[in-house]
This record gives structure tokens, C-alpha cells and sequence, in this order.
């Protein structure tokens, strides 16, 4: 929930960034004035779209030695083709990195 604080000219604007998917968010707004009674916006629509991005879907739980498959979607709304590689790190601690496959 979010509170808001009167402003001299009754708009009130609220920057949040969006997730990096393509989704479509409807809000609505209610407010409740002493003078004015109860206010009610008609909703809005918001759609976050991104033209490039990486879909990853990993496993809940993983046992040392297991095999897993990780799929991977590569989503390119763009008009041309870019490069992508994808590299597989092994974490040893939290400053350490080794790279898995080149």
C-alpha cells in the first residue's frame, strides 16, 4: 500500500521501474478527502515492454552430481540480429569465479 500527501496542484506521481517482461499492469486509484468525500479513478493501463531479453527457467532444488537441464529462451523484438553468448560460472565463494565452458 502506498500513502500519498496532498499537493498544491492534486496530482501526485510515482516512479517504479517494471520488470523486465512483457506485461500489462492496471491500476486504480481511491482516495478519501475530508471536504470531497470519497474519489475513485477510472484505471489505467501500463505495459512494460523490452525489445531484448533473456527468459530463464532454473529447478526448485538441486542435488550435488545431478544432472540438470536449464532452458534458456532468447526473446529479439529487434528489426536486426545480435550476437549472444552464453557462459556457465561455478561460484567457490563469494569473490572467487571459475568459468565452466568457453
Amino acid at each position: 500500500m502506498y500513502s500519498f500527501t496532498d499537493s498544491d496542484s492534486g496530482a501526485v506521481s510515482l516512479k517504479r521501474d517494471l520488470p523486465h517482461t512483457i506485461t500489462e499492469w492496471i491500476g486504480t486509484t481511491i482516495c478519501v478527502s475530508s471536504q470531497l468525500g470519497l474519489g475513485i479513478a477510472p484505471p489505467t493501463h501500463i505495459t512494460a515492454f523490452q525489445p531484448f531479453f533473456l527468459d530463464y527457467t532454473m529447478p526448485y532444488s538441486i542435488k550435488r552430481g545431478e544432472v540438470v537441464q536449464l532452458k534458456v529462451s532468447l526473446f529479439n523484438f529487434l528489426s536486426f540480429n545480435l550476437p549472444v553468448c552464453i557462459w556457465l560460472f561455478k561460484f567457490i565463494s563469494n569473490e572467487s569465479v571459475v568459468l565452466l565452458h568457453n
